[in-house]
Protein backbone atom coordinates (compact mmCIF):
# COMPACT_ATOMS: atom_id res chain seq x y z
CA UNK A 1 0.00 0.00 0.00
CA UNK A 2 1.32 3.49 -1.16
CA UNK A 3 0.95 6.45 0.79
CA UNK A 4 0.86 10.13 -0.75
CA UNK A 5 1.37 12.05 2.25
CA UNK A 6 2.33 15.21 0.09
CA UNK A 7 -1.09 14.92 -2.15
CA UNK A 8 -3.02 15.12 1.64
CA UNK A 9 -1.58 17.91 3.06
CA UNK A 10 -1.31 19.82 -0.44
CA UNK A 11 -5.32 19.07 -0.33
CA UNK A 12 -6.01 19.68 3.51
CA UNK A 13 -3.66 22.57 4.04
CA UNK A 14 -6.81 25.53 4.22
CA UNK A 15 -8.68 23.06 6.79
CA UNK A 16 -5.11 22.72 8.65
CA UNK A 17 -5.33 26.24 8.93
CA UNK A 18 -8.77 26.68 10.57
CA UNK A 19 -7.73 23.94 12.96
CA UNK A 20 -4.68 26.05 13.93
CA UNK A 21 -6.56 29.09 13.99
CA UNK A 22 -9.47 27.90 16.21
CA UNK A 23 -7.13 26.38 18.42
CA UNK A 24 -4.74 29.49 18.79
CA UNK A 25 -7.86 31.45 19.15
CA UNK A 26 -8.95 30.15 22.09
CA UNK A 27 -7.12 31.62 25.03
CA UNK A 28 -7.65 35.29 23.28
CA UNK A 29 -11.37 34.83 22.52
CA UNK A 30 -14.01 33.55 25.06
CA UNK A 31 -17.11 33.73 22.68
CA UNK A 32 -17.39 30.29 20.88
CA UNK A 33 -18.90 31.46 17.86
CA UNK A 34 -16.90 34.97 17.07
CA UNK A 35 -13.94 32.46 17.65
CA UNK A 36 -15.66 30.23 14.81
CA UNK A 37 -16.18 33.17 12.85
CA UNK A 38 -12.68 34.46 12.91
CA UNK A 39 -11.50 30.79 12.48
CA UNK A 40 -13.48 30.88 8.89
CA UNK A 41 -12.69 34.44 7.55
CA UNK A 42 -8.68 33.67 8.63
CA UNK A 43 -9.36 30.16 6.84
CA UNK A 44 -11.34 31.64 3.62
CA UNK A 45 -8.68 34.03 3.17
CA UNK A 46 -5.89 31.94 3.65
CA UNK A 47 -7.89 29.64 0.92
CA UNK A 48 -8.45 32.18 -1.53
CA UNK A 49 -4.83 32.85 -1.42
CA UNK A 50 -3.62 29.24 -1.50
CA UNK A 51 -5.88 28.44 -4.80
CA UNK A 52 -4.84 31.36 -6.58
CA UNK A 53 -1.25 31.67 -6.08
CA UNK A 54 -0.42 27.89 -5.74
CA UNK A 55 -2.85 25.23 -6.04
CA UNK A 56 -4.28 26.01 -9.37
CA UNK A 57 -0.77 26.06 -10.99
CA UNK A 58 -0.16 22.87 -9.44
CA UNK A 59 -3.25 21.31 -10.63
CA UNK A 60 -2.59 22.49 -14.33
CA UNK A 61 1.09 20.83 -14.06
CA UNK A 62 -0.19 17.49 -12.37
CA UNK A 63 -2.96 16.64 -13.30
CA UNK A 64 -2.81 13.57 -11.51
CA UNK A 65 -3.26 15.13 -8.01
CA UNK A 66 -6.63 16.48 -8.92
CA UNK A 67 -9.17 15.10 -6.92
CA UNK A 68 -11.59 14.03 -9.81
CA UNK A 69 -8.49 12.06 -10.85
CA UNK A 70 -8.11 9.90 -7.77
CA UNK A 71 -10.11 7.16 -6.13
CA UNK A 72 -10.55 6.21 -2.45
CA UNK A 73 -8.79 2.82 -1.35
CA UNK A 74 -10.33 0.45 1.01
CA UNK A 75 -8.16 1.24 3.53
CA UNK A 76 -8.55 4.61 3.24
CA UNK A 77 -12.06 4.18 3.48
CA UNK A 78 -11.68 1.60 6.41
CA UNK A 79 -9.20 4.48 8.12
CA UNK A 80 -12.24 7.02 7.23
CA UNK A 81 -15.07 5.08 9.05
CA UNK A 82 -13.26 4.55 12.19
CA UNK A 83 -12.27 8.32 12.67
CA UNK A 84 -15.62 9.34 12.24
CA UNK A 85 -17.30 6.89 14.42
CA UNK A 86 -14.61 8.15 16.85
CA UNK A 87 -15.66 11.60 16.03
CA UNK A 88 -19.19 11.00 17.34
CA UNK A 89 -17.81 9.00 20.29
CA UNK A 90 -16.04 12.11 21.27
CA UNK A 91 -18.92 14.61 20.94
CA UNK A 92 -21.01 12.59 23.35
CA UNK A 93 -17.66 11.64 26.03
CA UNK A 94 -15.87 14.27 26.12
CA UNK A 95 -16.74 17.77 27.94
CA UNK A 96 -17.47 20.87 25.29
CA UNK A 97 -14.97 23.12 26.25
CA UNK A 98 -12.52 20.35 24.75
CA UNK A 99 -15.10 18.45 22.13
CA UNK A 100 -14.87 21.13 19.47
CA UNK A 101 -10.93 21.02 19.08
CA UNK A 102 -11.14 17.34 19.27
CA UNK A 103 -13.57 17.16 16.85
CA UNK A 104 -12.04 19.63 14.50
CA UNK A 105 -8.84 17.44 14.91
CA UNK A 106 -10.56 14.13 14.02
CA UNK A 107 -12.19 16.17 11.11
CA UNK A 108 -8.92 17.36 9.35
CA UNK A 109 -7.50 13.79 10.40
CA UNK A 110 -9.98 12.34 8.24
CA UNK A 111 -9.51 14.52 5.13
CA UNK A 112 -5.91 14.22 5.66
CA UNK A 113 -6.13 10.38 5.28
CA UNK A 114 -8.75 10.39 2.65
CA UNK A 115 -6.59 11.94 0.19
CA UNK A 116 -3.43 10.16 1.17
CA UNK A 117 -5.08 6.54 1.01
CA UNK A 118 -6.59 7.93 -2.69
CA UNK A 119 -5.01 6.69 -5.79
CA UNK A 120 -5.29 7.67 -9.25
CA UNK A 121 -7.91 6.64 -11.70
Amino acid sequence: METRWHFGILNTMPALVLVVSAIMLAPFVSNVWLQVIISLVVAGGFWVGYYFLFQKRYYIQHPQAKLSNRHLTKLGSLISLVLIVGQFIVLFTVPFNLNCYVVLIIAWMTLFLDDAFSLEK
